[in-house]
């Protein structure tokens, strides 16, 4: 395989991808100058410590490949659930590192292709050299934003996810009721008090079964512990008042 040195200049690169899992990560180096990348596993148990191994990897490569102390190192990963902590805890040491859109990455569809995390490390690598080669198509950086920035998207997700909540549950209460021919708007402020008194009735004026009330009323429960964590969490609107429910 011809080295890709021709097109970085006379500059050495260590390039490392990074292919995470829970239970373990995939470390593929890969300096251009070999056939194939150095593929190894690492599985500590905790995240430091598994960060710290790539950091003797990279250190063990460089001396098994003859590499200058000060090479220029290039880390990549896909983004996903780890988020962006990795890659501020390279940046912190020196290493320069960037996170990868997985969607960015090409695929042959033309035929089958073997999945492994091994083989998603080893194109991933080769893919970054491509890349840092000035082959713009092969992948797509995506923006590491502030930690205050990502704690804004957390709180905005959070607040998303709770007024979601309020109207799954309103929402359940209102097929529930409607089971037995009650059509009862349950987003009334006080639909909480008035199923407790026993004075939410199905079709023909009958109470509903006790079963029925203690589901419902469980339902509310969760629903105003929802109604309140939206109202408490600083930066979030009020809950438009139609939709609280007391007793």
């Amino acid at each position: 395989m011809r080295t890709d040195q021709a097109y970085m200049g006379t500059e050495r690169v260590l390039a490392v991808s990074l292919e995470l899992a829970a239970a373990k990560w995939k470390v593929a180096l890969h300096d251009g100058h070999r056939e194939q990348p150095a593929v190894h596993t690492v599985a500590q148990p905790q995240a430091s410590a598994r960060l710290q191994v790539v950091l003797d990897l990279i250190e063990q490569h460089k001396d098994k490949w003859s590499l200058p102390a000060a090479v220029r190192v290039v880390v990549s990963y896909e983004a996903g659930q780890d988020g962006f902590w990795i890659c501020r805890a390279l940046q912190a040491r020196g290493i320069e590192c960037y996170v990868i859109d997985p969607a960015s990455i090409p695929v042959e569809r033309h035929k089958r292709r073997a999945k492994t995390d091994r083989l998603d490390a080893i194109k991933l690598v080769i893919n970054l050299r491509a890349w840092l080669r000035g082959e713009r198509d092969r992948m797509h950086v995506v923006h590491v934003p502030s930690p205050q920035d990502e704690a804004s998207r957390h709180l905005m997700r959070d607040r998303g996810q709770l007024q979601k909540e309020v109207l799954q549950h309103c929402d359940r209460m209102r097929k529930l009721l409607a089971t037995f021919g009650c059509w009862d708007e349950v987003d009334h402020r006080y639909f909480a008090g008035r199923l407790a008194r026993d004075e939410v009735k199905c079709h023909d004026g009958a109470p509903l079964p006790p079963e029925m009330r203690e589901r419902l009323l469980r339902e509310c429960e969760r629903l105003a512990l929802a109604q309140q964590q939206l109202e408490g969490r600083p930066g979030f609107a009020k809950y438009p008042p139609h939709l609280r429910l007391s007793r």
